[in-house]
């Protein structure tokens, strides 16, 4: 028998009622996240996928609509792996949210850990892309720093598209910086520091500020495997 070649071989997923709560919420994005790594098949795969990110970012927006019920303006770490640093900072600078973003489960679980330990309110560790968590941070939210500390250098050229801070990151940053927002950075990889400092002095969003002093120290995990390691910094054009 021919098969039908109008019927699609994937249907869009259907949207499925979303938990209530955080805590479920929670819950059923670790099921499916685990059930993943199980399923095999592409459209199964695919439908799953859509299924983790739909949850996923219900779970993002109701944990950033909790900790932005009255206060405007954050400080943010991107790739904040198992949050020393931020832990840290957030300990001493009591008057920001302090939000610290990365992609890897265990490295927020520890992070979370750290948080509750110390008993910091105004600091959250959220499992999300740069992308996924400016979609769902609250319009009215803007970043007054930026700290990206020992991200991946991908140092093969092919996968360059895969670095933060290129000039599309840069310019993301800067729609959702306030007027005379900094952004530190810093690395033990030679090359990439030179990249990503060509990137921000050719960016019409952020002008170089050697001037600026690095606004606070604590080793990082990664930082204390480093012989050596640049830093700069940066401050949004026009402020």
């Amino acid at each position: 028998m021919e098969r039908n070649v109008t019927q699609p071989l994937i249907k869009e997923p259907a949207t499925i009622p979303l938990p209530e709560s955080l805590s479920e919420t929670l819950s059923v994005l670790e099921q499916l996240e685990k059930s993943f790594s199980k399923t095999e098949g592409y459209a199964e795969r695919s439908a799953l996928h859509f299924r983790i990110e739909q949850v996923r970012r219900h779970a993002l927006r109701m944990q950033l609509s909790d900790l932005f019920t009255d206060r405007n303006r954050i400080v943010l770490e991107i790739g904040c792996g198992h949050g020393h640093f931020l832990t840290a900072y957030a300990d001493l600078h009591r008057e920001l949210p302090c939000v610290g973003i990365d992609l890897i489960n265990k490295r927020i679980v520890r992070a979370e850990v750290k948080r509750t330990r110390r008993g910091l309110s105004h600091l959250r560790f959220l499992k999300a892309e740069a992308s996924e968590f400016f979609d769902e941070l609250p319009p009215s939210v803007q970043v007054q720093r930026y700290f990206v500390l020992f991200a991946d250098p991908w140092p093969k050229k092919r996968h360059w598209k895969n670095r933060l801070l290129q000039p599309a990151h840069l310019e993301l940053l800067a729609n959702r910086a306030l007027p005379g927002a900094e952004l530190y950075f810093r690395t033990d990889h030679g090359e990439f520091y030179d990249w990503v400092k060509t990137n921000i002095s050719e960016s019409p969003h952020w002008r170089l500020a050697p001037e600026l002093p690095w606004p606070f120290e604590e080793k990082t995990v990664f930082q204390g495997f480093a012989d050596s390691f640049q830093s700069l910094c940066a401050v949004k054009s026009g402020s």
